[in-house]
């Protein structure tokens, strides 16, 4: 089965969060920001800020996973003051607004003075999100923030306002008309602004030439964020356009910006591309290719090989492909296996011919899918084929 979602993505991430531990739950503070400022202050402990919509798979999901784990609750109320926001409501709406809070689930770290140390997105699994907040808080990545000034409350222009909290959309003119009236764009409300209201080129182009200026001001944390978001959207032009040139146009644009990313989304943009295209044999040459492999995209590989080996079967009469592919899934799902990665090593099973083993993995599948609550009709037409050819 084919995840909804390119390897990247963090839906993925979603499917294979466990059920969490029925243990303590994590008790979040009820009062405003500067109450739980002068709470972290008096208690020695540092704010933790959960921003969230509503609707929001991705929120409930790390909620569910995270905020129920007692080890969470636990790391939490013992180093922190927890808080949590609707972006689209109340106080929330002015953190969306501050911090340019334009993705869900995302988690914010102050000190008892207001500042600005950490952010990261999510949803994570409660052992990852351990991990990474203390991987976060550890390393020496706290900065100077000197773009973000220590007040919540600033002169941001009323259609601003009403776009977070949704209650009217802006029109171009207004947005046009402010930025115009505010030149510098790299400053705080405007910065915001143009942020959450306009996408296109022109935001991209100058997100791209003043990276190191903007890192600067708010953080390589937001900025290293934007700059991949401006990269996939040229590689999500590339991949519509079928031009592996425009591809390599974007990966040459990233290796200059963000070097350390280059390893890692290198594998992942030519994954995609020879996936539109269905080119096989390059798209194997890929995923074998271990020097492709960097850090950043080991957790993903085995769903970057899941997706490949769905499109194998789809759409590939390669036997040596096919095989390749068998091989490939065999691995995987001896160390990690969810209902996706089972239901599509059974189909290529299947497809090879290997219908005494694929019936066993079909019906693995099913068991796997009917215990974690997933639609397993898929597993069940292709348990049905393999039937009609023993």
């Amino acid at each position: 089965m084919l995840p909804m979602l390119k390897a990247a993505a963090v839906c993925l991430l979603i499917m294979l969060i466990p059920f969490p531990s029925q243990g303590q739950k994590v008790t979040f503070f009820e009062g405003s920001f500067e109450e739980a400022l002068a709470q972290a202050k008096e208690q020695n402990k540092r704010v933790y800020l959960f921003t969230y919509t509503e609707p929001c798979q991705y929120c409930d999901s790390h909620r569910a996973s995270c905020f129920r784990d007692r080890d969470v609750a636990d790391m939490l109320e013992k180093n922190f003051i927890p808080i949590q926001r609707n972006l689209q409501r109340g106080e929330g709406v002015l953190f969306a607004m501050k911090y340019r809070a334009d993705r869900h689930a995302e988690s914010f770290v102050f000190d008892s003075d207001g500042r600005l140390l950490i952010r990261f997105v999510g949803p994570w699994t409660a052992d990852a999100f351990l991990r990474e907040l203390t991987r976060r808080l550890e390393r020496d990545i706290i900065a100077d923030r000197p773009g973000i000034s220590p007040t919540l409350e600033l002169p941001y222009p009323e259609f601003l306002r009403n776009a977070i909290e949704g209650t009217a959309r802006p029109t171009s003119a207004n947005v046009v008309q402010y930025l115009a009236e505010h030149p510098d764009w790299s400053e705080e409300v405007t910065w915001s602004v143009l942020t959450l209201l306009v996408k296109d080129e022109q935001l991209d182009r100058y997100i791209l030439d003043n990276y190191q200026k903007l890192s600067k001001l708010y953080g390589k944390d937001e900025m290293e964020r934007r700059a991949v978001a401006v990269i996939e959207r040229r590689l999500g032009k590339a991949l519509k356009n079928r031009s592996l040139p425009e591809v390599e146009a974007a990966l040459k644009t990233l290796k200059n910006i963000l070097p350390g990313y280059w390893p890692s989304y290198r594998s992942l943009f030519y994954n995609d591309y020879y996936l539109a295209v269905q080119d096989f044999h390059e798209l194997k040459e890929v995923l074998d290719d271990d020097s492709y492999k960097g850090e950043f995209i080991t957790p993903a590989q085995p769903q970057m090989l899941n997706n490949a080996a769905w499109a194998i079967y789809e759409h590939c009469e390669d036997h040596e492909i096919l095989m390749w592919a068998v091989d490939g899934m065999r691995g995987i799902i001896e160390k990690n296996a969810p209902y996706a990665y089972v239901d599509t090593y059974a189909a290529l099973l299947y497809k090879t011919g290997q219908y005494v083993e694929a019936e066993k993995q079909a019906l693995h599948a099913i068991e796997i899918g009917n215990r974690n609550g997933q639609n397993t009709s898929s597993s069940e037409k292709l348990l049905r084929l393999i039937r009609e050819k023993r």
